[in-house]
């Protein structure tokens, strides 16, 4: 999110941005007069680079309007100040991101559709209808929310007037929690919604805590009516100012390097494997019904992640907020605002991720090197193949390669000529 391009909305979007959000801040949930329109995809020289990035691995679409409505959201000066600093990052729940690493690692390649058609899919079978999706029934509480990642050490906390109360996961969707649920119960977490937030709200203070060690004690989401693929878009970009490597990051990290190697056609050895995964599961994200529709048009019940509605869309904005349920609550809810017991979700994946996520693309690298036949240079028009060293003991003919994973150094005694 840039502060200096704010500017580049023109008055009639601020002004939509403003209205939507009520000139709340969209993470303290606190009414600033001086609120500012941040963008989530910079429209600065960087923000091309990133969009055409993005348009590259196949998170966003070509059309995606970076100066349209759906790229802005409302913060205050102190909120605003974190990640233009790169402090902190909005992600999406862990949950999200396992599922999307299973989706693009797994999925046979004549099956697998591009993130942002994924996206607007998976909204698609959370209201019911048949998308040719891996089954997603345990995902779709969490559709709509994001969560706020470390990227670089902070201490301190952002206050708020409206601390939600806790809530808790029923069936599809998060609903109000008994008043006696603990923050750090399974399934729990408190949710910031700025549309839940009028003139008639009760003030419930609390804090916001910024350090890492603080975040974990408690999970916390915030409901936004934005393009979930410009927030991955944006959180990828990002990553090269984390220095924390939590587990959303490791995601994350984990699905850009793949989609990278897919985007220059290079794909894992089990992604041309009948049988790999299966296509589609049980339930609404099973099969390729009436819903399965290729290229993520027509069907879909909420604003297309180009910042424009698309046909069936009628609701705009107030049906993207209704992705993941209603009930969430924000006010005086009778349970203590101090943190507890950590409960994040997704913890007991880490290791898993860690030791697969690590190995995933440097493996691909491997078996592209030992290939032994001409490969194109990540589309540069170089020819690369294998060669034996003249000298293996000689360190002059060696050469070496970079981890997408880990950015880290492969050493290799395995000579490649580029011609």
């Amino acid at each position: 999110m840039a502060g200096d391009s704010q500017a580049t909305f023109s008055k009639s979007v601020e002004a939509k941005i403003r209205d939507t959000y009520d000139y709340r801040c969209v993470i303290c949930l606190n009414f600033v007069q001086t609120s500012q329109c941040a963008h989530i995809i910079d429209v600065a020289t960087a923000g091309n680079q990133q969009l055409r990035n993005a348009v590259r691995l196949g998170v966003l679409p070509a059309n995606y309007e970076m100066n349209a409505e759906m790229n802005g959201l409302v913060q205050c000066p102190s909120c605003h100040s974190y990640f233009t600093a790169n402090y902190v990052v909005l992600s999406l729940p862990i949950p999200i991101l396992l599922y999307l690493q299973r989706y693009v690692a797994r999925t046979p390649k004549a099956e697998r559709r591009p993130l942002h058609e994924v996206f607007d899919l998976l909204v698609d079978a959370s209201h019911g209808l048949e998308v040719k999706l891996p089954d997603a029934e345990a995902i779709f509480p969490y559709l709509g929310l994001f969560t706020m990642v470390n990227l670089k050490p902070i201490e301190g906390s952002i206050a708020t007037l409206y601390l939600p109360c806790i809530s808790i996961i029923s069936g599809r969707t998060f609903v109000v929690a008994p008043s006696n649920t603990s923050p750090s119960a399974e399934k729990a977490a408190r949710i910031f919604d700025p549309s839940t937030i009028n003139k008639d709200t009760p003030v419930n203070l609390g804090i916001i805590p910024l350090s890492p060690q603080d975040q974990a004690n408690e999970t916390r989401y915030w409901r936004l009516p934005v393009s979930t693929a410009a927030i991955f878009a944006a959180l990828i970009e990002r990553l090269a100012y984390d220095s924390f490597e939590s587990e959303d990051i490791i995601l994350a990290s984990s699905i850009r390097d793949i989609l990278n190697l897919q985007s220059h056609n290079y794909y894992l050895p089990d992604e041309d494997a009948e049988g790999s995964e299966p296509s589609a599961g049980s339930g609404p994200s099973g099969g390729g019904g009436r819903g399965g529709r290729r290229g993520g048009a027509g069907g879909s019940k909420r604003k297309n992640t180009g910042g424009k509605s698309s046909p069936s869309s009628g609701k705009g904005k107030k049906k993207a907020r209704k992705v993941s349920g209603v009930g969430d609550g924000t006010g005086d809810c009778g349970e203590p605002s101090e943190a507890s017991a950590r409960s994040q979700s997704g913890h007991s994946h880490h290791q898993e991720i860690t030791s697969s996520s690590r190995n995933l693309e440097d493996e691909a690298l491997v078996q592209l090197i030992d290939a032994g036949s001409d490969n194109s240079d990540l589309g540069s028009g170089r020819s690369i193949s294998a060669i034996s060293p003249h000298d293996e003991d000689n360190p002059d003919q060696w050469r070496f390669g970079p981890s997408f994973s880990t950015n880290k150094i492969i050493f290799t005694a395995r000579a490649v000529n580029l011609t």
